[in-house]
């Protein structure tokens, strides 16, 4: 659990939060019927809970259902003005006006159309994290409306300088830019059955 908010560069805010390290250190050799090992356990055990609990906040869901990556994250020349640039999300594209669904639960801050961007929807999560999701053909929500993880929010499209229908998506926290990728890679490895053996490699 503790891999997973470390890739993804979230910080939990608890104080009842202490590192899995830490726990095994203080404990590394103790006797099980000791009052030091039940003490352990239990704080590992509310530790389990407070991860389970923020993991259902975190934009680990892809915000379509059938699409691919057509740009990745990172520098790229840009396929309409020509010029090299950060290209700070991932775009993905499917079925022309497919649904798009937001990633988490959150508050709309944004729904309007945004220069190249076209019509976009900005939504703020837990933690600090925001999803951007730009370039849509429609948009169902407006600024202020708090949205479930699953809730289509809109259509995808071409609005803004785009060559072809796609999603540009976004995340971002406390302002600085992540891959989106990471995120759906997790999500996708804790869905999986061997998502435990698969948390010390997530990158």
């Amino acid at each position: 659990m503790e891999n997973v908010f470390k890739a993804i560069n979230v910080k939990l805010k608890n104080d009842d939060l202490v590192s899995v390290e830490t726990i095994l250190k203080n404990n590394e050799i103790i006797d099980s019927d000791s009052d030091n090992f039940f003490r352990g356990l239990k704080t590992r055990l509310n530790l389990l809970a407070i991860y389970k609990d923020a993991l259902q906040n975190l934009p680990l869901k892809p915000p379509m259902e059938h699409y691919y990556v057509s740009s990745s994250y990172g520098p790229r020349k840009h396929p309409v003005t020509g010029k090299y640039r950060m290209h700070h999300g991932i775009d993905l594209a499917g079925t022309w006006q497919e649904n798009i669904s937001v990633s988490a639960d959150g508050t709309v801050v944004f729904a309007g159309y945004h220069g190249s961007f076209g019509k976009v929807i900005r939504i703020r999560h837990n933690y600090g994290i925001m999803t951007t999701y730009g370039h849509l053909a429609k948009i169902n929500v407006r600024r202020g409306d708090i949205v479930n993880e699953g809730q289509v929010i809109g259509k995808m499209g071409r609005t803004g300088k785009v060559k072809g229908a796609h999603l540009h998506y976004e995340i971002s926290v406390n302002g600085k830019s992540q891959n989106p990728a990471t995120y759906i890679k997790i999500g996708r490895n804790l869905l999986s059955r061997t998502s435990l053996k698969g948390y010390a490699n997530i990158n």
